[in-house]
Order: structure tokens, then sequence, then C-alpha cells
């Protein structure tokens, strides 16, 4: 019996490595840093935006969001990582620019994992349904065939936010084979929900939410 235990208790740092792989973790002290200091002065723009309607400076808290969206993908723990483009939404909600920063943050996190899948030598985990997500990709790129150039531009967005799509699918089955990851990611799209829904009752009960948003 005690023999067992001990092969038991040799096996379990193995599994939990095959389970939970190395997560690619940035140590660079500054994403910290920059996250902040992006938001604020996208904040501090969304601000100016909103006396001035200055174009400009709608653009800069658009791109100041995205790169303080990214520095999160690339600083937070991958499970939060996963979740980061949601929150990184609700800054570009502000300047009415919500896609373009999510993309730009969900971007990230599938370079942050397909990166460490190069450092690391090897396919996504999951067997042969890897193949379906990878398929569509490829179903979606036969689309070029038949669309004419006028919409080749609206292809090529469509055909990336496919591309990220089947992206993020491959990371979350490849990288969260842990009881605790899934869990973590489960509860930060849950309190996503949460937040959002309590927007919504704020706005509803005349809480001025929607103009928070500039659309200018």
């Amino acid at each position: 019996m005690e023999d067992t235990t001990q092969i038991d208790r040799a096996r379990r740092p193995v599994l939990q490595t095959i389970l939970r792989p190395a997560f690619v973790t940035s140590t660079a002290p500054w994403l910290w840093p920059l996250a902040l200091a992006a938001l604020v002065v996208g904040l501090v723009a969304w601000v100016v935006v909103a006396i001035t309607a200055s174009i400009f400076m709608g653009l800069t808290a658009m791109w100041c969001f995205s790169i303080a969206g990214v520095a999160m993908a690339l600083a937070l723990p991958m499970p939060y990582a996963m979740v980061a483009p949601l929150y990184a939404g609700i800054a570009g909600w502000l300047v009415d620019m919500l896609p373009l920063v999510v993309l730009v943050t969900w971007l990230a996190v599938v370079g942050r994992w397909g990166f460490g899948l190069f450092r690391e030598r090897r396919m996504p985990r999951g067997g042969r349904w890897v193949w379906l997500p990878i398929g569509l990709v490829a179903w979606t790129s036969l689309g070029v065939l038949v669309i004419s150039s006028l919409d080749l531009k609206h292809f090529a967005l469509l055909l990336g936010i496919q591309i990220l799509a089947s992206g993020t699918i491959l990371a979350l089955v490849d990288s969260f084979g842990a009881y605790e990851d899934r869990v973590k990611v489960v509860c930060g799209l849950v309190s996503f929900v949460v937040l959002m829904s309590v927007g919504v009752f704020l706005q509803w009960i005349g809480v001025p939410i929607q103009p928070l948003q500039d659309s200018a």
C-alpha cells in the first residue's frame, strides 16, 4: 500500500506538467507601468474629445487603449489574459472603437500563445480536434475565390477575425487542461458579465451610462 502511494506521488508532478503547460509569462517590469500610463493618457484624451470633439485626440485615445490592452495581455497570467480583451473593450467603447481595441488585444493574446508553441517546438494539444478550427480558417479562405476586388478589404477583416477565433479555441484547448486554470477563465468571464449587467441596470434606473460614449 505504501509503495502504491509513493508511486502516485511520483506521478503527480508529471501529470501536472502534461496538464498545465509552462505559459510564456513576461518578466518585463515595464509592462504594467506601460499599461497604466497608456490607460491614463487614453482617458485624458477621451475627456478632451468630449470637450473639443477633436478627431486627433479620439485617435490618440483609441491607440492608447489598444496599447494598454496589449500590455495587459502580455503581463497577466494566461488564464486572465484570455479574458483581458473583453475588459479592454470597455475602454474602447468610450471612444466608439470597441471592436478594434478588442481585436488588437486578442491578437496579442493569441500571439503570446503561438510564441509559446514556437518556443516549445510542438503542435497544439487536442488530438485530431485541432483540425476543426484550422479547417474553419481554410474554409473561410476559400471565399477569396468568389468575392470581387471591391469586397477584398471586408473579406480580409473577416478572415482575420476567423483566424483569431480559431487561435483562441486552440489556445483554450491547449493551455487549460488544469482545473484551476479553467476556473480562473470562467471567473473572468462571469465577472465581465456581472460588470455589464450592472452597467445595463444603472442605465435602466436612470444613471447616464450611455452618454459616456463619445461617437464623434
